[in-house]
């Protein structure tokens, strides 16, 4: 379930799968090309259970974190989150 505005926007990415959904805490899938897009609180650290799948597909796979931008989001927990992208 997306949350916040900005993962309101997601949703036109359309995903092909979806690797972690935790409403006001995280959300990541595999877009169309192929990447993963997370998207998370700065509360959910990189070694977070919740992690656990987005840690194996990228480590599964192969990818390289591309992208990462940092956010104020009233709709994640502690109102800061962070958006990366990985290929």
């Amino acid at each position: 379930m997306l949350t916040s505005d900005r993962l309101a926007a997601a949703e036109a990415q359309e995903f092909t799968e979806v690797l972690a959904d935790s409403p006001c805490r995280l959300f990541a899938g595999v877009t169309r090309d192929g990447s993963v897009w997370e998207y998370r609180s700065i509360i959910v650290r990189d070694d977070a259970d919740l992690r656990r799948p987005v840690r194996e597909r990228l480590d599964r796979d192969g990818y390289s974190l591309t992208e990462q931008r940092e956010y104020a989001d009233p709709g994640v927990m502690f109102g800061r989150a962070v958006e990366r992208v990985y290929r």
